[in-house]
């Protein structure tokens, strides 16, 4: 397991999203994505954004 990990943070879609690609631009390879009384389609599009972001690290 890597010793840093990330839990992301952010208000809007946009901030998750602009905090997420931060976090692995500084090398960080494991990320929680969490995200309270977000609507439960903008939280899946992060989460599938998110994983798209990963894999071209």
């Amino acid at each position: 397991m890597e010793k840093l990990q990330y839990i992301s943070q952010g208000f809007t879609i946009e901030d998750q999203e602009l905090n997420i690609r931060k976090a692995l631009d500084n090398g960080i390879e494991w990320i929680q994505v969490r995200w309270k009384n977000a609507p439960e389609h903008e939280f899946i599009r992060l989460c599938e954004i998110s994983k798209k972001t990963m894999c071209r690290q």
